[in-house]
């Protein structure tokens, strides 16, 4: 005995093509919306130690490599790393601080930090020429600061 073919239920049809197509639309929204991007370094950066938004250990080394020609400081928290803790070559632009002041002429009990706290951090590196002082370089608009935020795990 034949059996006549079944014919699909129009409006369950109709709800799953529904749904199929705002799951489609979720997910390309949740894709245009979502930015693991970095904020836009400015020319004068080469590098940052780490990279906006990155995990470090309590015990790694954060900073920037500046471009040539340039000197910076360092902040912490919105506190000044102290010139003889900040590790690197200040000269050649590399602005660096490692917990525990390894790598400087500080003991570690009269370090800053001899380990960073977990949670988030607040990084920020202040710039200007080589060849003029911080005074002179706001006075004559060569001044540049960038901040970014990592997390301490």
């Amino acid at each position: 005995m034949a059996t006549t073919p079944r014919r699909p239920n129009l409006g369950r049809v109709a709800i799953v093509a529904a749904g199929l197509l705002i799951a489609g639309n979720l997910l390309w929204f949740a894709g245009v919306s979502h930015s693991d991007s970095t904020p836009q370094l400015p020319t004068q950066l080469k590098q940052l130690f780490p990279a906006s938004q990155q995990v470090i250990r309590p015990q790694d080394t954060v900073g920037a490599q500046l471009d040539g020609g340039l000197q910076g400081v360092l902040y912490i928290n919105g506190g000044q790393v102290p010139a003889d803790q900040v590790n690197g070559d200040p000269g050649l632009g590399l602005i660096t601080f490692r917990p525990g002041c390894g790598g400087t002429n500080v003991s570690r009990a009269d370090c800053e930090y001899t380990e960073f706290q977990p949670g988030t951090m607040n990084l920020r590196v202040d710039y200007w020429p080589q060849t003029e002082t911080i005074q002179t370089a706001k006075q004559r608009a060569q001044y540049g600061t960038f901040s970014w935020q990592i997390k301490v795990g």
